[in-house]
Order: C-alpha cells, then structure tokens, then sequence
C-alpha cells in the first residue's frame, strides 16, 4: 500500500496547508528511502515519518524543528524508534 497525500495529512495535520504537489514529492522521495522488504507491514508508518522529517527540515516545516543549526526534527525520536523495530532480528529466550 501506499501513503496518499489525504492520508499523510490526516495523521500530520501540522502540514495540512502544506501544497499537496510539495507533500507528494517527499512521499515519493521518502518511499524510495524506505526499504519495503526491511518495514513489512510498518513500511507505511516509515514512509509517513520520513515524509514528516523531510518536510520538517524545509522552510514550510519551520515549526517542527527542535534545532534550527541541527537540523533536528520532533520526529526523528519516533523514526529511529521505527527503524530499530524494524533492524531487530529475531530473538530466542
């Protein structure tokens, strides 16, 4: 499945006036990013937050930043939550 603009911006209101050209370009950009095979079933979920830190990171996501010289994003906590779900390998107990 993939994410649509309607569906990004229902979940990431903060980018609802965002222009929906601009928001499917970084879907596109974040969806080449992602690697389905890696995400499974969170491949969505990994496209939407990459989506949201790539905008985050341009002049119209000015108000997600936490660190204006860093770069850093109110979603970058939640992305590399993401990431090592995804990364973990399977576990016997």
């Amino acid at each position: 499945m993939s994410v649509t603009v309607e569906q990004f911006k229902a979940e990431y209101p903060e980018f609802e006036n965002a222009e929906d050209t601009v928001v499917q370009a970084k879907l596109d950009m974040a969806s080449r990013q992602i690697n389905a095979t890696c995400y499974g079933g969170k491949t969505d979920d990994g496209v939407k937050l990459r989506t949201a830190k790539i905008l985050a990171r341009s002049p119209l996501g000015e108000q997600a930043r936490l660190r204006a010289d860093s770069g850093a994003t109110i979603y970058d906590a939640d992305d590399a939550a993401l990431q090592r779900q995804v990364a973990s390998g399977g576990r016997v107990i």
